[in-house]
């Protein structure tokens, strides 16, 4: 693999899992915020951070 493809792949992984962290992170403090604990959080918490993370990724692994 040439030196190119390997940072690219470098890059695309470690955009993957900051933006999942971020995501999930942040979707999971917004949700709380907003609607409290309950029996639904976590599904609400799911919504919210496949929403977000389709808009992170992108955002993050780009260049």
């Amino acid at each position: 693999m040439s030196r190119f493809k390997s940072a690219r792949v470098r890059q695309l992984i470690f955009g993957f899992y900051m933006s999942c962290m971020m995501s999930l992170l942040m979707s999971g403090v917004i949700t709380f915020m907003n609607t409290g604990l309950d029996g639904q959080f976590v599904f609400r918490w799911l919504r919210a951070f496949l929403v977000t993370w389709a808009v992170v990724f992108p955002l993050s692994a780009r260049q």
